[in-house]
């Protein structure tokens, strides 16, 4: 317990010493600010955008879950360059108790964030166990990008480009909802494509529980699959 504290109150010296972590924690209070004053005069004056609403909200509530995604990253990776990445060879039990707790924090907050935005941005008619589930879903996004970019970034620098290469991917589903309906499930292989479309179907109680369980598995599916990857990747000696 002792080390946990330690290591808690490490990373969130880590955070409020660097200004662009700390902006990262404030960012989703300007979504919901753009979302609850400036989506509706954008309707208004574009009638158009309402049918891709939950489009809009489905992309900040994933771009915000994946703020704290960004943060651990940057974490790791300094020390990933300082060599703490060893003790994963050393100490395996550590090992499970770190990644706990790093993933754990990652998920608490992105699903915090995404509470707010849907409970206060006034965007979506969901009812409260759905904002709950949906919020739930979106939470599991950040630990896949952050296995990803200490998997196979060796630094900063590769870091930030490869987190720009998952944002594509983050928001590429979103050509789905633009094409005929057969064709938009190709789509369905890419994990936040549920999420977004939970935010479609949400007035379907049925159709929403099976998205939403598809999207989980998916996203759990592919955890595994990363976390196997960085396990073997971080018992090389040259890691």
């Amino acid at each position: 317990m002792k080390n946990l504290t330690a290591l808690i109150i490490n990373d969130f010296r880590n955070i409020f010493r660097d200004d662009i972590l700390k902006i990262l924690l404030f960012v989703p209070l300007i979504f919901i600010i753009l979302l609850r004053f400036g989506l509706p005069p954008l309707l208004e004056y574009v009638p158009v955008v309402s049918e891709y609403k939950f489009l809009i909200v489905g992309a900040l509530c994933l771009l915000t879950a994946s703020f704290p995604a960004f943060i651990v990253s940057f974490i790791m990776l300094d020390e990933k360059d300082e060599g703490i990445f060893v003790m994963y060879r050393v100490v395996p039990m550590s090992n499970l108790k770190f990644f706990s707790y790093r993933m754990g924090f990652q998920i608490i907050f992105s699903w915090c964030y995404s509470l707010l935005i849907l409970f206060l941005s006034g965007s979506v008619d969901m009812l409260v166990w759905q904002k709950f589930a949906a919020s739930f879903l979106f939470s599991l996004l950040p630990p896949v990008i952050t296995l990803l970019t200490i998997t196979f970034a060796r630094n900063k620098i590769e870091g930030v480009t490869l987190m720009k290469l998952l944002n594509f991917f983050i928001f590429l589903p979103v050509a789905a909802f633009f094409t005929d309906i057969p064709w938009k499930y190709i789509f369905g292989i890419i994990p936040v494509f549920w999420s977004y479309h939970i935010m479609e179907i949400y007035n379907n109680k049925t159709l929403f529980l099976a998205a939403l369980g598809i999207g989980i598995t998916l996203h759990l599916l592919t955890l595994r699959l990363i976390f196997n990857i960085f396990i073997k990747k971080t018992s090389q000696k040259n890691y």
